[in-house]
């Protein structure tokens, strides 16, 4: 996106800049005569109020850019006559800046929207893996900071193969899609849920103790074996559910703890959570305990 490429200033500092700016530039275009032009130096200032302001901002640069160059080129600091020549020079330079505001805007607005795609699941409507690290690392540092315990749940669909193919795809896709509204529905609003691919889920719970996140994991487990029941998708549920006491030192290390008791909950028989707490420094896990319907 266009504004993370540029430096990292605050946005009334950019825009208190770009006004000052405008006279400089306009100063030295003057006393530079007709062999030296600074004209192009208007433009950035019109882009940089565009990207670090907004339209608005964009639109009034551009028209104290057109005004500065237009009495710049004009020579109105030697008469102030006004002639039709010197308005449609005026109009032309104003129009100019415009169209960059607009382009600038349009592109902005279009990384704008495919940052979001990139950031939603077009499926499930959770949220994607790069926007559940971007959750986590604000939680974790928040966490390594404050403290407070975080849990990680991490679940696949049990028999989901088997749907696809013999339902087909579009069967598999129905399913993955249930299971996303039916986790939206059931989480509160400070937890970020994710598909991490096939039909493999995540979730953060931001504070979050072993006991709460049982609790969850109940009626969440519950709501989605009922539904597939429901709508006769032989689906269960497969999870591990990890709480940190202390906040681990990434996503990675979390879903690695998690994934672990998943698999292991897979490969005794799955249709059931395993959970687990967890001591980032040791890595040693204080209970794990079972449950199964």
């Amino acid at each position: 996106m266009i504004s993370n490429r540029l430096p990292d200033v605050p946005r009334s500092v950019a825009l208190t800049g770009v006004l000052l700016s405008i006279p400089v530039v306009g100063y030295f275009d003057y006393w530079s005569g007709e062999q030296l032009s600074f004209s192009i130096f208007y433009l950035p200032l019109v882009v940089l109020a565009t990207v670090k302001g907004s339209v608005g901002w964009g639109t009034l640069t551009a028209i104290l850019c057109a005004l500065v160059w237009g009495a710049v080129n004009s020579g109105v600091f030697h008469h102030w006559g006004v002639n039709m020549i010197a308005v449609w020079n005026l109009l032309v330079r104003l129009g100019y800046f415009l169209l960059a505001v607009f382009f600038v805007s349009r592109l902005l607005a279009y990384a704008a929207r495919e940052k979001e795609r990139s950031r939603i699941d077009y499926l499930t409507g959770l949220a994607t893996p790069r926007a559940l690290a971007e959750f986590a690392e604000v939680e974790l540092a928040r966490g390594q900071r404050f403290g407070g315990q975080l849990t990680i749940v991490v679940f696949d669909c049990d028999n989901f193969k088997a749907v696809n193919d013999s339902c087909g795809h579009l069967e598999g896709d129905r399913v993955l899609r249930t299971i996303g509204e039916i986790v939206q529905a059931n989480l509160r609003k400070t937890d970020f849920a994710a598909r991490l691919g096939g039909d493999e889920f995540a979730i953060v719970l931001p504070q979050t103790s072993s006991d709460d996140s049982r609790a969850m994991m109940a009626r969440l487990r519950n709501a989605i074996l009922s539904r597939m029941e429901r709508e006769r998708w032989p689906i269960t549920i497969s999870a591990g559910v990890v709480t940190f006491t202390t906040p681990p030192k990434s996503l990675a290390a979390m879903l690695h703890e998690a994934d672990k008791l998943m698999y292991s909950v897979k490969n005794n028989g799955k249709n059931s959570v395993m959970y687990a707490s967890c001591q980032p420094e040791t890595t040693e896990f204080s209970t794990t305990r079972k449950e199964a319907r």
